[in-house]
């Protein structure tokens, strides 16, 4: 299927596509309004280990080419370091996206606040456990109902306990492994 042909919302079935590559160059060749949802784990902008690619945030216009290929209603779901949240919250918003909720990824590693201590115990920071990740939605068109009828996005599916869905804001997951980190990073 070409990149710019969007599959009517009532021919919708759930998937996801890959496509390698950078995401502006690839956003650029996708119409308006054509993807139901964004999930992604950007640069932090806490410059960590010294990686140059940690630097900054990515810049508003990132966000404003993923807010222009989101359907209406559609969310967008995008990790950030517990310092720099408040900072892509801001960008989200400014760019237009509603701030839905925020979702903490809880894991039981935990890595020391600074690398800089003093006698071994005393850091700047607390060791970190947790990761939050924003969750935003691009306006929907007239009601929520309506948006879904036209758009097929718009709503979370909460579900009931013990059925699918997104019962909670609090996800508990061991980090994955280097080997898991890494896959499909190669070739």
């Amino acid at each position: 299927m070409p990149i710019n042909e969007p599959v009517p919302s009532e021919e919708r079935g759930f998937g996801s596509y890959l496509y390698p590559g950078n995401c502006l160059d690839l956003m650029a060749e996708l119409d308006d309004n054509m993807i139901d949802a964004c999930i992604t784990d950007p640069p932090y902008g806490i410059h960590h280990l010294g990686n140059a690619w940690d630097v900054g945030l990515p810049p508003i216009e990132i966000w404003q080419e993923v807010y222009r290929v989101l359907a209406p209603g559609a969310h967008l779901v995008a990790a950030a370091a517990a310092k720099r949240y408040h900072h892509l919250a801001t960008m989200l918003e400014q760019v237009g996206f509603e701030i839905r909720d925020m979702v903490i990824w809880h894991y039981s590693q935990s890595a020391p606040g600074a690398s800089q201590g003093i006698d071994g115990e005393w850091r700047s920071e607390a060791k970190r456990n947790h990761e939050p990740w924003v969750v935003a939605r691009k306006p929907v068109e007239g009601s929520l109902g309506e948006n879904w009828k036209k758009w097929g996005v718009g709503g979370v599916l909460v579900g009931e306990a013990g059925k699918p869905g997104w019962n909670t804001n609090v996800a508990k997951v061991q980090k994955p492994d280097k080997k898991e980190r890494n896959l499909g990073l190669t070739g």
